[in-house]
């Protein structure tokens, strides 16, 4: 809102970007809700493997269906060589999980197969997500204004299952909102303005 308030201009850039818009909040929020249902089921260092080594093979793929950045280049003969290297390496890991010689083997392999796939679909969603939003920053919005506007929707979304679930914290519930805010913007918010201001600037 401050982004917004302070830069006038950025609320028309994103009037025109529109569809972009829409779509960093629905990939935002898929692939946050994915990543979290599959740290629920996989062990933590597995799920951010997966994570983040689709996100190169999906790049390559949405440049092949036409989904691109306006600065984006052709993959070149080595990288492909990378893409099989790195394809060998995330079905190793995946082999050792369904074997169980990782650690969560109190876990039932139906949640484990489903964990795995959840951190498959986070990894390429928010890549899909990242080219969005390199869209938006050549459209002229900058790194703040999509930061601003790309959680909109998992917010909502967040907010209607604290409300509905059973579990949520009611009426007194020793919460620190100090700290929940704090930790959120150290964790959270600072590290994806940085990725997304380096985004900008590539």
């Amino acid at each position: 809102v401050v982004v917004l308030v302070r830069a006038p201009r950025e609320l028309l850039v994103l009037r025109k970007v529109w569809r972009e818009l829409i779509g960093v909040n629905v990939t935002s929020a898929v692939a946050w809700l994915a990543y979290f249902g599959a740290l629920k089921r996989v062990e933590p260092s597995v799920v951010n493997t997966i994570f983040t080594g689709v996100a190169p093979l999906t790049v390559t793929v949405l440049a092949a269906i036409g989904l691109r950045s306006a600065t984006s280049v052709a993959s070149r003969s080595l990288e492909h060589v990378a893409h099989v290297g790195l394809v060998m390496a995330l079905a190793f890991i995946i082999w050792v999980v369904l074997t169980r010689h990782g650690s969560q083997l109190h876990v039932p392999i139906e949640d484990v197969i489903f964990g795995l796939v959840l951190a498959a679909i986070s990894g390429i969603v928010i890549t899909v997500e990242t080219v969005l939003a390199k869209r938006m920053n050549e459209a002229g919005a900058s790194a703040g204004a999509v930061v601003a506007v790309r959680f909109v929707l998992l917010t909502v979304i967040a907010g209607l299952f604290v409300a509905l679930s059973e579990s949520a914290p009611h009426n007194g519930a020793p919460i620190s909102l100090v700290t929940t805010v704090n930790s959120a913007l150290l964790l959270v918010v600072i590290p994806v303005y940085m990725v997304q201001a380096g985004l900008a600037r590539t």
